[in-house]
């Protein structure tokens, strides 16, 4: 009961902080890159179909995937900025690649074609911008395989390691994740039965 006090509770913090015309801000009503993570919560608190998050899905519309940072034709340096960070249809903010982790989660939680648009754009932008270090660390069987990995230009990031993640994450979303309009199948518990001869008999004079 209190879980689903503080669940409720939740939604409607989310809700002071929705932008009438769609979105959601950080400490109230905004429409930036933070929309994606507002209608991502509101949906796992089951409140998915709220207009306020059916609002801000119908205003991301509008994202297109891009991948903002470097790619094996351009390596940025230090606090330097990919030449697409402010074209159309990207998140506005400073991290898009943040924000489109839970852009990610949210159209897939929302499914139809808007899910499957997005992903089949994500897919091979998010593939063209990795980096790969050919032959660069031995298996078990002491075979060289290819290292990848991704670095956005997002204001912060722990990169590459919080970069690639991110982008792993969004490229595996579909099959790591359970919709939540789907119930969980579990299986009958299974109850073990003693059909054996009795427990092993310890001689403490040995």
């Amino acid at each position: 009961e209190a879980l689903l006090r503080a669940s409720k509770l939740s939604v409607k913090g989310f809700q002071k902080n929705a932008h009438p015309n769609g979105g959601f801000g950080y400490t109230g009503p905004g429409r930036g890159g933070l929309s994606s993570v507002g209608v991502l919560c509101m949906q796992f608190h089951n409140a998915g179909n709220y207009p306020e998050a059916k609002s801000t899905l119908e205003m991301m519309k509008a994202w297109k995937p891009i991948w903002v940072g470097s790619t094996p034709q351009l390596r940025l340096g230090k606090d330097e900025k990919a030449p697409n960070a402010s074209a159309p249809g990207v998140a506005p903010g400073g991290s898009t690649q943040y924000y489109y982790y839970y852009a990610t989660q949210a159209k897939f939680q929302a499914g139809g074609s808007e899910w499957k648009k997005w992903n089949e754009e994500m897919w091979p932008e998010y593939v063209k911008a990795q980096l790969v270090e050919p032959k660069a660390i031995a298996d078990p069987q002491g075979v060289m395989q290819d290292i990848g990995w991704w670095e956005n230009a997002d204001n912060h990031s722990d990169r590459p390691v919080m970069d690639t993640c991110l982008a792993s994450l969004q490229l595996m979303v579909y099959y790591r994740y359970l919709p939540t309009f789907k119930a969980v199948n579990i299986p009958e518990e299974v109850v073990a039965t003693s059909t054996d001869s009795p427990d092993i008999q310890v001689d403490i004079n040995l």
